[in-house]
């Protein structure tokens, strides 16, 4: 509906409606109903949407409230681009710095500082060389266990 005019909404002559079919599956619930139109010429209009339920062709309820607000949609006339201003001057880019490897941290559990390891530093090998010993380590313990068991 046109609110304005508390009359059908029309778009090109025609009035513009939507309709779905649905078996409803509580006592209470909701279905979408898609309306398809132009609304290039609608610029600035308030639609309210009214409803109609029918059953086996006979209307059951229906819902016509031209001032409820949660069934009401206000076309917005769409803002127009300003004048471009002109264009200034590009500035100097800035330069990314170099990443510093000797950089300081204080741990917070520890009053020393140390630097920060980077990729592929020596401490990553050591820690693999520390897994490699603990699994041997848990290995050769099941193996001596298992010899006592069986022997």
């Amino acid at each position: 509906m046109d609110k304005s005019t508390n009359k059908p909404l029309l778009v090109d002559g025609k009035e513009v409606t939507g309709s779905t079919t649905f078996t409803a599956e509580k006592a209470n619930g909701s279905v979408d109903v898609t309306f398809t139109f132009d609304a290039s010429a609608l610029e600035g209009k308030t639609i309210v949407v009214f409803e109609k339920l029918f059953q086996n062709g006979k209307e059951v309820a229906s819902h016509e409230d031209i001032n409820d607000k949660a069934q009401t949609v206000t076309v917005e006339t769409p803002k127009k681009p300003g004048k471009p201003g002109k264009p200034g001057t590009p500035g100097t880019p800035n330069t990314p710095k170099t990443p510093n490897n000797s950089t300081k941290y204080r741990s917070s559990n520890t009053s020393s500082s140390s630097n920060l390891p980077s990729t592929g530093e020596n401490e990553t090998l050591a820690n693999l060389f520390v897994l490699i010993g603990s699994i041997l380590l848990v290995l050769s313990s099941i193996y001596v266990a298992n010899k006592k068991i069986n022997a």
